[in-house]
């Protein structure tokens, strides 16, 4: 063994690394002190060359090592050095202001989901000193020290194209305004509550998940490895379904096949707000399509939108393609099958759980030869394959959205201490029907992640939820609107903002397509709040009632901006009114002048309560500032809502 170890001192070596995202082209945060720090062998001395200036420690003795540079104002391109048993080297490394950006699928929703992300990116040339990172999904049952290798990239159209709209609008309005380089750090997931992305170590002083840790902490086996093991058992399932499915066994897709009979759907939907609200298993779409003269003898693809979850598609009777989960499709259609007349698509969706359906935007879906487009949007004729009821009890997930700590141990742990200016953050739909939990798990998680980053005025801006889901004709109890309440007394917290996306929802669109603007209000909300610009970031919020007879009087803080009414006759909406049996009817409502308002009914004398916007999609409103910024939701009363019984904490 000796001589083994003479023969090959290389043994004994363990090289510097770095956390991956230390890499080329990164962004490091100006004018203050920067931790670099990753592993080598103990004891070992480890040396960074910057600027000319030389910075070294010793590795201690489980071979961890970290060394503060010192403030460096914005620019660059500068090179860093790290030398000990070998040499690395960083190059095109900047200084400007890094932000990370997470939370669930509007977040993720990247740039070529949205209208205009070709050409956005396609400009993205023209910022070079927007930088991006992606952290990769990961779980994991411990903090981790590195994430999943991923390098920097620079802005350049196929690095736009992957990283989310919001962040990229996000950092492209704030440099347009302060002109220093942003590194964008993306660690999202969707369909992930808030109890996803918080440690252990606050969750467990909760007794809900205090239960629910102390669960996790009996499996034996990594949080890959039963990943793994899901995914395994949920291919055998859908499998299955294709197996019992009597589509298959038909052959509904031939292009022969008489489908008159079938019923008809627009497309794309969610098929729970298209006339099947409890349906669960496949559905059957049939279409005919004609392709033009121009466009024949030609490869063909079809662009599918967004599906949920699983899809099998056939043109003329032959198999073009299959996906899964979520993502949009591009599958390629033969010339060979094509025919000069009518040609059929089939597509089989086969949905395991919650919504599904082909969903999306219409000018997603299409068949195209890269020149010239078929629209394949508008009515189908569908009908149901397998169902549900037909097949066993589908794979029971160790972990969903909601399994506490797995996204804050994998994703957001490996990055602390990382130098930030401040965080965007988009999540609270997979939260909603627990709204008043959320008061709590939210400022919560902010507190804990300031307290781990040793920055206690860590600026935390967040997204307010879009309108979203079928409107309703009259006020109701609204799970979303509570949650956007429990996200506007978040506020609370010093160096926090908020940009509501109230007006940019679509009712049967969870993804709704304006990031565009959301990005820019996030931009409008760190220029006042991170950067103390003199600006005006918010529309309208709720100050002070006064109820006088049978009216009730609203006055605003506006900060500036007027109250302005989005209609040409000057009709107020949104806003509902309550006497003390708490029976809201939807109300009239008049300015008074750019501050107060006016709510009155009627049939109502002693009015006690007023809401405005309080719904899942409120999309009457229209009360804005001069500035374009929507009033902010509020209600005037306190009383127990629609998810107030469903709290497993107490609210003091």
């Amino acid at each position: 063994m000796i001589s083994l170890l003479m023969c090959c001192p290389f043994l004994l070596r363990a090289e510097i690394k770095l956390p991956h995202f230390f890499s080329d082209n990164m962004v490091l945060q100006r004018d203050r002190e920067v931790p670099v720090w990753g592993s080598a062998n103990r004891k070992e001395n480890v040396t960074i060359t910057f600027q000319g200036k030389t910075y070294t420690t010793q590795a201690d003795k489980d071979g961890k090592w970290r060394i503060q540079l010192p403030p460096t104002p914005a620019g660059g391109p500068h090179t860093i050095t790290l030398t000990g048993e070998n040499a690395l080297t960083l190059k095109n490394v900047l200084f400007g202001d890094v932000y990370l950006a997470s939370g669930q699928s509007n977040m993720e929703w990247e740039m070529y989901n949205v209208p205009e992300g070709l050409q956005t990116a396609g400009e993205a040339k023209d910022y070079p000193d927007i930088r991006l990172f992606i952290v990769e999904k990961k779980r994991a049952f411990d903090p981790q020290d590195n994430v999943i290798p991923q390098k920097w990239q620079v802005a350049d159209s196929a690095a736009v194209l992957n990283f989310s709209a919001i962040a990229y609008y996000f950092a492209k309005n704030l440099q347009l305004q302060i002109d220093v380089p942003i590194g964008l750090i993306g660690s999202y997931w969707g369909g992930t509550a808030v109890e996803a992305w918080m440690s252990a170590e606050v969750l467990d002083s909760l007794p809900r998940y205090k239960r629910t840790l102390g669960a996790l902490s009996k499996y034996s086996q990594s949080a890959d490895e039963l990943e793994q093991m899901y995914t395994t058992n949920l291919e055998r399932w859908v499998s299955q379904s294709e197996d019992k499915d009597r589509g298959i066994t038909e052959k509904w897709y031939r292009k022969d096949y008489d489908d008159t009979r079938w019923e008809s759907m627009k497309l794309p939907a969610i098929w729970e707000f298209s006339g099947l609200p409890q349906y669960d298993g496949a559905l059957w779409f049939r279409k005919t399509f004609f392709v033009p003269e121009a466009m024949s003898n030609k490869d063909l693809y079809l662009h599918l939108p967004r599906v949920d979850d699983h899809d099998i598609v056939w043109v003329n009777g032959k198999e073009i393609g299959r996906g899964q989960f979520g993502k949009g499709r591009v599958y390629q259609i033969p010339r060979s099958i094509l025919t000069a007349r009518e040609n059929n698509i089939t597509i089989r969706v086969f949905d395991s759980g919650y919504q599904g359906g082909i969903w999306g935007h219409e000018e997603d879906f299409y068949i195209t030869d890269r020149q010239q487009k078929i629209e394949m949007s508008g009515t189908w004729r569908y009908r149901k394959g397998v169902s549900w009821e037909d097949l066993p009890a589908p794979p029971i997930a160790v972990f969903s959205g909601s399994t506490p700590m797995m996204q804050y141990n994998g994703m957001i742990a490996p990055l602390i201490p990382f130098a930030l200016k401040g965080i965007i953050w988009y999540q609270g739909e997979s939260n909603a029907n627990r709204a008043y939990e959320y008061r709590q798990l939210f400022p919560t998680m902010i507190r804990d992640w300031r307290r781990r980053w040793l920055q206690p005025q860590l600026p935390f801006l967040f997204v307010q939820l879009a309108n979203y889901m079928p409107p309703s004709k009259e006020p109701v109890p609204s799970a979303w609107a509570e949650l956007r309440e429990a996200q506007a007394m978040t506020l609370s917290l010093p160096n926090t903002g908020m940009a509501t996306a109230i007006d940019l929802g679509e009712a049967e669109n969870v993804h709704p397509a304006n990031k565009k603007e959301v990005g820019r209000r996030l931009a409008l909300t760190a220029r006042s709040v991170i950067y103390s610009e003199d600006i005006i970031h918010s529309g309208p919020v709720f100050d002070s009632m006064d109820i006088e007879g049978n009216q009730i009087v609203i006055t605003f803080k506006t900060n500036g901006s007027p109250l302005k009414v989005d209609d040409a006759y000057g009709y107020i909406r949104g806003f509902s009114i309550a006497r003390e049996d708490r029976q809201f009817v939807r109300a009239k409502a008049y300015l008074l002048n750019d501050s107060t308002l006016v709510v009155y009914h009627e049939g109502i004398i002693n009015p006690v309560a007023v809401r405005y916007a309080w719904a899942d999609n409120p999309d009457d409103i229209n009360l804005y500032n001069e500035a374009g910024l929507p009033a902010l939701p509020f209600r005037t009363d306190d009383w127990p809502g629609k998810t107030f019984e469903s709290a497993e904490y107490s609210l003091k």
